[in-house]
């Protein structure tokens, strides 16, 4: 998951209009009329990138752990059988075309997020103004409702986000039919940085007996069952809810600090400005951030069980 992370960083940065915004607001001669809509803009553009990274990131986790442990699966039974010429064997060619599948978050899907994420995020904030005063309940009711208006139109479409389309697998089963290794683009991840991540798995295979695009076709085939499955829709929706926790806790800590009092403590009174909140909701996207919040949601419960359930032969 580690080597996936500085992809959706960066993919959050080219996507948010964040940085050109507080660059316009900074710079001089500008109005009040025209720094307010810059600031509205500013303020909609830093939730969306927390909102979406939150959302990558546990698409991520779950589209890794899911291809991982269909990986895992096929490998332990062809370990386990007798008869192996009965078992379709997934060689490292294929273990990397398939895992390289999972690129399209962040080099399509989260295109798609920006879009979806935007439309809800104006609806809930729009009227927030940068001089207000704000509570932590306030804060968590604003995410109660982005999660409320972004959740099912993602949930009602998802595959979309983390799964090429069937136009996209025909092309790639292609070029795997005439043998010829497929590189990934400047927007993906290298050859090197799945080779590293297969050998944390330690995964070895037999020789071959089928042909190696029928083979991936058969894996893609299983993990799109799997991903348009009730099940695995129910999960991401328990997982989004986690991850919106988690979102407001890692806020909630600087609140804290910035008030000097736990947030146990915190005075229904005790207030911070809405304008010193949102570099911290924007920072959220940052590299180390991602990496913490991936670290708490990778450690839940439900993501555990998912990969024992998916493993179940």
């Amino acid at each position: 998951m580690e080597g996936f992370l500085p992809k959706i960083s960066e993919q959050l940065e080219s996507l948010s209009t964040v940085a050109s915004l507080v660059g316009e607001l900074r710079s001089p001669g500008k109005e009040r009329a025209e720094k307010l809509i810059l600031w509205a803009q500013l303020k909609n553009q830093a939730f969306i990138k927390a909102v979406v990274s939150i959302y990558s990131i546990t698409f991520q986790i779950l589209i890794v752990r899911l291809f991982v442990n269909i990986l895992g699966k096929y490998t332990f039974q062809e370990l386990s059988c007798e008869h192996k010429e009965h078992i379709a064997s997934v060689n490292s060619f294929i273990q990397k075309e398939f895992l390289l599948v999972s690129r399209h978050l962040y080099t399509q899907g989260m295109k798609q997020l920006f879009e979806t994420v935007n439309i809800s995020i104006k609806r809930v904030v729009e009227g927030l103004s940068f001089d207000k005063n704000i509570t932590m309940e306030e804060l968590k009711a604003i995410f109660l409702k982005i999660d409320a208006e972004a959740t099912p139109l993602i949930l009602s479409n998802f595959a979309n986000f983390i799964f090429p389309s069937a136009e996209e697998i025909e092309r790639k089963l292609a070029q795997i039919s005439g043998r010829e290794p497929l590189r990934p683009d400047n927007e993906g991840i290298s050859e090197l940085d799945i080779e590293h991540f297969l050998q944390q798995f330690n995964y070895t295979s037999e020789p071959c007996v089928i042909k190696d695009d029928l083979k991936l076709k058969l894996l893609l085939n299983e993990a799109l069952n799997d991903i348009e499955s009730e099940e695995f829709c129910t999960l991401a929706q328990q997982m989004f809810k986690k991850s919106f926790d988690i979102l407001l806790s890692n806020l909630g800590e600087f609140m804290s600090q910035y008030s000097k009092k736990s947030l146990e403590n915190l005075p229904s009174g005790q207030v911070i400005p809405l304008v010193k909140l949102i570099p911290q909701i924007s920072n959220q996207a940052l590299l180390e951030n991602l990496r913490k919040f991936s670290k708490q949601l990778t450690l839940t419960p439900e993501i555990l069980q998912f990969s024992e359930e998916v493993f179940q032969l």
